[in-house]
Formats: structure tokens, C-alpha cells, sequence
């Protein structure tokens, strides 16, 4: 039974992983999509898992379950053995074999995080470290869930790029005016860039009936991105094509009947990642677009307004992740496999109430660089013990801002749920000691009676945009106040 699986071409459709499902439906439809190659848990592991000493290994860790530092340890050794083992010849075998003759031996990428690899050696390597991450992280659900490792390990797609001229997402869905009948396009010249830098776009909105582009507004393009080994080429665009069309009126026209023939087969709407270079188009994701967290979960009556320096995309992370802070990363790699995200999406870390949590999931995303590279990260701050802490907290900087709950903070400082406003007004000044200068902020209000919203607005956006502003204000209040409210406590 080959170890490999040409999406496509599968005679088990039911051994397709949930994220690689749309792209499979896409294909059957006739949709172009890029050459994938889908390479499961069993394949990737079962050989080194069946090895005796890895057996006798998994096996002590059962019998360690209730001493945390012997596990860790176990896992630590099985991690090393498969580091020097690496993948079974056979696979590797089979993956080269794949990769010049199915996978058009381009550029590929290796799921989520591992970009513009080329050549077979370097496939090879890369996929053993990124196994090397999958295993990690399998070990760590399959010891808070208790389920069995193989069961507990993502498994891995091999995916053709192209060295594109243009790319993007066609949405089946107006995101910004959902009750218009059109679907939207966005594209750009080059291909995805990197995190940290942006470029303009076109945006292009067609009929759903009718199929014919009925609007389109023209961004001005300075840069694009091109694909080199393991990294993006940051390229000029010559001025004479800075106000052109990215891609054609007959180009939107076909995108937009590929993603009408797909959202017809799925409940929510989706949105479809492509690209194009010359003649030749794939399309090489299909993800249904989650509908943004905009009020309380449903245990809670009160709505809650966020407050942020800025109006990107949000998402709240599972709120698993407080059971098992250890494996943010394999909670996280689950949720992005069921959500269709921005690459710049912000998403909250919910209910943070002390620095070891704080750092168990910093640990854990920093270490799985393949699922993190592309998202912001900000914790949610619940409790007045860390918002203490955090100004001596030396990593930081590894998160994109901080996520500050006022009543959760007020709950945790004063223990009522009735505050006036000259305890608001104390708690601000405290967080304008303890959280560094420099971390952008966000602010959490739920619960919260309309006339102190009334008299929070002022602070709330002095502070959020202008932080010293907020020490002007409140400098006067702290002395006193403070003195009095620290000197009452018991």
C-alpha cells in the first residue's frame, strides 16, 4: 500500500484529512488545483513507533503518567530517537518519487509554515523536522487526553507552488457588505508575502448570477514578492504597471465560477486561495470562513466590547488551552484546521491568570514555528497576580500586545461586583506602571453598566492611543488613593 496520497486520486476519500477536504472536493468538481500530496500519521511514524526501544519508552511514560518530570523526560529521549532515526527509506523513497513526477519538481510547501522549499534533498529534510514538531506535539495531546500517539499525530501535505505572477482569494461571500449578491477577488502582483510586510491589492467584486465583474477598485502596487529557496524576493514594481489590473476581467470571471461550484457543496461560505502564473492557474486552498466572535459565549448573558489600537481581523484561541497550557500549539494547528483565517489575524489567548500558564504557551507556540508564523498572538489578562508580574517578564515580546480584562482585573483586586469610578480610574494607574510602555494594548469590557462605559470612554481611548496621555491624568489620583486602598486590606 503506497505511504503517500495524490489528492485526487485517493480510492479511500475518507482517509483525507478534514483541512484537505474542500481542496479534494474542488478537484473532483474540476476545479484546477495544485498537485497535493498527503502523507498520514502511519506513514510518517508507524515504522519508528513499532521500533522495540520506542515501545519500551511509550511504555514506561504510561506507567509515569502521575510524575510530570519522568514523562517529560521520556518524551524528551523519544524525540531524540526520531531525530536520528528520521524517516523510513521507503517513504523517502517514495516522496522523491512523487515530487518530480507528480508534484512538476517546483517549488512546494510543507502544510502550513514550511515555504518555497525546492529540490528533493531539501523536501526531505525539511519534512523530517517538521515530523520532528508534529511528533512533539502529538506527544503532548496524547498525554493530556489519553489517547493513543498515532491517534493523537496531525499528518502532513506536500503541495506544488508556482513562481506565481499574481495570487490571491476569491471570497463566495461579500465579507464587508454580506447583503450584496456579488463574490469578491482580492489579488496581487507575486505571491503571498511574508508576515511582516503588506502590499496593495486589487479588489474585484462579480455577480453571483450573472458571473460578470460588476465593480473594481485598483490599488497602487510598489512591491510584490517572489519565491526563492525557503524565503521571499522582495521585488520593485516598474511604475507603468503600479495602476494596472492585476489579473483580467475573464480571469475574475473563472475564479469566480471555480468558487461558486465549490461553495455549493459546502454549508458556509469559503474562501479559495489562488494562483496564476501565465497560463497556468491553481488553486491551492479552500477553507469555510468561520464567522468572526463578536459577543460572550453562550453561558453568558452580557455582551462584550473589545477595544484595540487597531480594526484587524479577531479570533478567540479554544478555550481548551487553559486545561493543557503545555499544548497551545496542538490546539491551536486544530483549530486552524477548521477556520479560514487572515495571515493577519489577531487571536486572543482568553483567561491568562499567572506567568506559568503565560509561558507553558509561549514555550509551546515558539516551538511550533509552522503553525505560528502567520498569526498574532495576544493574552488576555485576568487576574491583578500577573498584570503584576508582567513588567519583570522578559519574554515579552514574543506576543503582538496584551489583552487587558477590566472586570476580570477589578474581580481580582477588589472582590465585588460594584466598583465606582475612582477604583477604574486606580486600576488604570496600575496598569499604566506594570505593563511595558512599548506592548500594544487592548481592552476587554463586559459586564460593565452603561454610565461607567459613560465614563471610561475618555480613558479607554487615551490610553489605547495615547498611553502617556493616561498618566497625565491619573498621576494625581495614585498617591492618596492608593495609600489608603493598600492600607485598608487585611
Amino acid at each position: 500500500m503506497p505511504a503517500t496520497m495524490l489528492l485526487g486520486r485517493s480510492s479511500s476519500p475518507s482517509a483525507i484529512p478534514i483541512y484537505l477536504k474542500l481542496l479534494h472536493t474542488a478537484h473532483m468538481l474540476g476545479v484546477p488545483t495544485a498537485p497535493t500530496v498527503y502523507v498520514g500519521p502511519k506513514a510518517l511514524f508507524g515504522s519508528f513507533l513499532s521500533h522495540p526501544k520506542v515501545k519500551e519508552l511509550l511504555s514506561d511514560r504510561v506507567k509515569a503518567q502521575h510524575e510530570p518530570t519522568v514523562v517529560r523526560l521520556i518524551e524528551a529521549k523519544i524525540l531524540q530517537l526520531f531525530q536520528k532515526e528520521k524517516l523510513s527509506h521507503t517513504l523517502t523513497k517514495e516522496i522523491t518519487q512523487q515530487y518530480h513526477q507528480e508534484l512538476l519538481g517546483s517549488f512546494v510547501r510543507i502544510s502550513s509554515g514550511y515555504e518555497n522549499i525546492i529540490g528533493d534533498s531539501n523536501l526531505i529534510e525539511s519534512l523530517a523536522e517538521y515530523s520532528s514538531k508534529l511528533l512533539e506535539q502529538g506527544l503532548a495531546v496524547s498525554r493530556d487526553s489519553g489517547m493513543p500517539l498515532l491517534s493523537s499525530i496531525a499528518g502532513a501535505f506536500i503541495q506544488t507552488q508556482l513562481q506565481a505572477s499574481s495570487s490571491g482569494i476569491a471570497y463566495s461571500k461579500n465579507t464587508t457588505q454580506p447583503n450584496k449578491n456579488t463574490i469578491v477577488v482580492s489579488a496581487q502582483i507575486g505571491v503571498v508575502p511574508a508576515q511582516s510586510d503588506s502590499v496593495a491589492q486589487d479588489r474585484y467584486e462579480i455577480h453571483r448570477s450573472s458571473l460578470k465583474e460588476i465593480a473594481a477598485k485598483i490599488g497602487t502596487k510598489t512591491i510584490c514578492f517572489g519565491r526563492t529557496q525557503d524565503s521571499f524576493e522582495k521585488k520593485k514594481i516598474p511604475s507603468k504597471q503600479q495602476n494596472g489590473r492585476v489579473v483580467t476581467k475573464k480571469q475574475t470571471e473563472q475564479l469566480a465560477k471555480f468558487t461558486i461550484s465549490i461553495s455549493q457543496k459546502v454549508f458556509r461560505p469559503i474562501a479559495m486561495r489562488w494562483e496564476i502564473d501565465k497560463n497556468n492557474l491553481f488553486v491551492t486552498d479552500v477553507s469555510e470562513i468561520v464567522p468572526q466572535q463578536t459577543s460572550a459565549p453562550e453561558d453568558r448573558v452580557a455582551s462584550i466590547t473589545i477595544i484595540t489600537p487597531n480594526n484587524d481581523a479577531w479570533q478567540i484561541l479554544d478555550r481548551r488551552w487553559k486545561s493543557q497550557p503545555e499544548s497551545t500549539a496542538a490546539i491551536l494547528a486544530d483549530f486552524l484546521q477548521r477556520t479560514h483565517l487572515a495571515p493577519a489575524t489577531n487571536i486572543r489567548i482568553p483567561n491568562v491568570t499567572n506567568l506559568q500558564e503565560l509561558e507553558a504557551a509561549r514555550t509551546s507556540l515558539l516551538a511550533a514555528t509552522s503553525t505560528t508564523n502567520t498569526w498574532q498572538f495576544w493574552p488576555e489578562i485576568s487576574s491583578l497576580g500577573i498584570l503584576f508580574e508582567l513588567k519583570n517578564y522578559s519574554a515579552l515580546d514574543f506576543f503582538d500586545g496584551i489583552m487587558l480584562d477590566i472586570p476580570g482585573l477589578l474581580q481580582s483586586l477588589y472582590v465585588t461586583p460594584t466598583w465606582s469610578d475612582t477604583e477604574y480610574d486606580l486600576l488604570f494607574s496600575l496598569i499604566e506602571q506594570q505593563v511595558p510602555n512599548h506592548m500594544l494594548h487592548g481592552l476587554i469590557l463586559h459586564e460593565l453598566p452603561s454610565n461607567t462605559l459613560q465614563h471610561l470612554d475618555s480613558v479607554v481611548y487615551k490610553y489605547i492611543h495615547a498611553p502617556e496621555s493616561l498618566e497625565q491624568i491619573l498621576r494625581s489620583l495614585v498617591s492618596d488613593l492608593e495609600a489608603k486602598r493598600w492600607k485598608a486590606l487585611p
